[in-house]
């Protein structure tokens, strides 16, 4: 493979800049994009830096497809910084099937996360796998991390209230958060997170989909096309409740 010959702290600086443009949330502008080819000749792709600076190179002029393809190698490298930022950028672009399954896969190689955990407790809460969830509080537990368990707590207790507001089966569950996760992905939605309320005065349930994609009229028609998938289940004909797409700001998180 090609090494990079010039110090690290160089590179170092180059990826502090293309991650203040993913932190923006746009892509290259202007003469950018020419600039940080120029800046980046020194650095072939072939070995850890490299790779890792091309992959955020595309991923800031939005070329999706060369952007994954080098995130991809950070588990051939077995680099969990690497790892990590290829998940994130995943939740980002909101290939949210592909994310769910990086992280799994992750799981044996990255260690003492309190981010990489929060990642695996919402793989766990698509797939339904509760015992997963309490051990991953144990781990967050030994990181000391309690006001971010009681967080996460609250999701798990809203989707549990949930099912048993409504005495769903966990086959019927399932099937929600299937269909939850089918819109989620093929609309590409971005940073795409599963939580239910409930109102105790009206009685009312709602599963609720939350993204960071701010396109309010897209939203309103795909919301409508998760209504009537969840409709045409004859088995939840009886249950009454609500189904929403929403915005919610959040943050992209990369790790250096």
């Amino acid at each position: 493979m090609a090494k990079s010959n010039v110090p690290a702290t160089k590179s170092t600086i180059i990826l502090d800049k293309l991650i203040q443009i993913l932190f923006s949330e746009r892509t290259f502008e202007g003469c950018e994009e020419f600039e940080f080819r120029k800046d980046l000749k020194p650095f072939p792709q072939g070995d850890l830096i490299g790779d890792q600076l091309w992959a955020f190179f595309y991923a800031c002029k939005g070329d999706v497809s060369a952007a994954l393809s080098l995130f991809e190698k950070s588990f051939s490298y077995n680099e969990p910084y690497f790892m990590m930022n290829y998940i994130t950028y995943l939740f980002d672009i909101g290939f949210i099937k592909k994310h769910i399954a990086e992280i799994i896969r992750a799981n044996n190689q990255i260690s003492n996360s309190s981010n990489f955990l929060i990642h695996l407790f919402d793989a766990y809460l698509w797939n339904g796998n509760f015992e997963g969830i309490n051990k991953l509080y144990q781990e967050l537990d030994k990181l000391n991390k309690k006001d971010v368990i009681s967080g996460l707590s609250q999701r798990l207790d809203s989707l549990r209230q949930f099912q048993t507001n409504l005495k769903l089966s966990d086959e019927n569950m399932q099937f929600l958060l299937k269909t939850f996760l089918d819109i989620a992905d093929t609309y590409r939605l971005s940073h795409s997170k599963i939580c239910c309320e409930y109102y105790p005065d009206d009685d009312i349930n709602i599963m609720i989909l939350t993204t960071n994609d701010s396109d309010f009229v897209r939203l309103a028609k795909i919301d409508g096309e998760l209504a009537d998938k969840i409709a045409k289940n004859k088995h939840l004909h009886d249950k009454a409740f609500g189904v929403s797409i929403r915005y919610l700001k959040s943050e992209y998180r990369v790790i250096t």
